[in-house]
């Protein structure tokens, strides 16, 4: 009787299991690239915010309406001291790039060494936003 309970357990895993790799979206791994931030640090202001252009590429195979996403602005320390958080909603096929401008609020220029994705999400064409895991995001300060 133990172990049919243990193999009916171990069913059950197994099908969770599957069912949770299917809800990462379109990919069947975790470790694969969907998409890549690239935050550009554009031409200082005079008041303490940080002005910055985002590009965002489509690394899937399908088309998008959009996405929404939201960075850490990080110091040497690796620390976040502020934060980008936005929504275009542009439709961006395979491979194309969603470019818009965005600050950092109450931060210098100077300050920001680094980001790091905390949240992301696209939205298919026609459909709800659809949330990925942040290691399948790449982003980088430029």
């Amino acid at each position: 009787m133990k172990t049919i309970s243990i193999l009916t357990f171990a069913a059950l895993l197994a099908g969770c299991a599957a069912e949770t790799a299917k809800s990462n979206g379109p990919s069947e791994r975790l470790t694969d690239q969907l998409a890549a931030i690239q935050v550009i640090k554009t031409q200082p202001t005079a008041t303490k915010d940080c002005p910055v252009t985002v590009k965002v590429t489509n690394k899937m195979g399908i088309d998008w309406d959009g996405v929404s996403y939201q960075l850490g602005a990080m110091n040497k320390l690796g620390v976040a001291t502020g934060q980008i958080i936005g929504a275009p909603r542009h439709a961006t096929k395979p491979g194309a790039t969603l470019t818009e401008s965005n600050q950092v609020l109450g931060v210098p220029c100077d300050k920001i060494v680094n980001v790091s994705v905390l949240y992301f999400s696209y939205y298919p064409v026609g459909k709800n936003a659809v949330h990925i895991h942040n290691v399948q995001v790449k982003a980088q300060l430029k």
